[in-house]
């Protein structure tokens, strides 16, 4: 697994206004998982915006599948159908379910969020080239960060937090959420503890590398 040192400051950072995808014109499949609060979402936005990715969201699957059932989409609801689907179908359904939405989508396609290696094996068996991302930062500063989104989600004190956090790290259910298990198997950790200019940087160094996206000539 890379870090984000594997990326620091030697390395020159491309200018991604306008960004070509040249040889890799087929899709560039990226699993995402991470901490809660870690800037998955600004990762997402960041794709989106600079580098023309698709996004498919399981927390979106899960939201909307709780509302059509008439249910509260706080975070234990989600992880609660989350697990509720891998047991009584199987472990990547979502995953799967995604992807299959996804597979007719040019450049850069991203499946977020990632929460059990069941769902990691299936990304690639689905697409070899595949490559799993992880998000991370240091506790109490994703906690700040999740009480500014001010989502439903997030409304909780700091305690409910971190209880929440280490039920979803490690589990004895091989289907329920292994978040830290995710997170030690990813391709890169790429850490947002910084500026967010300075996570920009870190994602624009990694793609470059991994991928030798560069800006399309103006």
């Amino acid at each position: 697994m890379e870090s984000l040192q594997a990326y620091g400051g030697n390395i020159k950072q491309p200018d991604t206004e306008n960004v070509s995808l040249g040889e890799f014109s087929q899709q560039i499949l990226l699993g995402v998982t991470g901490s809660n609060g870690a800037g998955k979402g600004v990762f997402v936005a960041y794709l989106k915006e600079k580098y023309g990715a698709s996004h498919y969201s399981v927390r979106d699957y899960l939201v909307q599948s709780l509302k059509e059932q008439g249910l509260p989409t706080d975070r234990p609801a989600m992880r609660s159908l989350a697990n509720s689907i891998r047991n009584n179908q199987y472990g990547a359904f979502i995953i799967e379910a995604l992807c299959k939405q996804a597979q007719q989508e040019p450049g850069i396609v991203i499946i977020e969020s990632i929460r059990n290696p069941m769902e990691i094996d299936f990304l690639k068996q689905w697409n070899a080239k595949s490559k799993l991302v992880a998000i991370d930062a240091p506790q109490e500063l994703r906690y700040q960060r999740a009480i500014g989104r001010s989502s439903s989600t997030d409304a909780i004190d700091f305690e409910t937090f971190q209880a929440q956090e280490a039920s979803e790290w490690i589990n004895d259910d091989p289907k329920a959420q292994q978040v830290g298990v995710c997170m030690q198997r990813a391709d890169i950790t790429l850490m947002n503890a910084g500026g967010l200019r300075d996570f920009q940087r870190a994602i624009d160094a990694w793609l470059y590398s991994a991928y030798q996206l560069s800006p399309t000539q103006l």
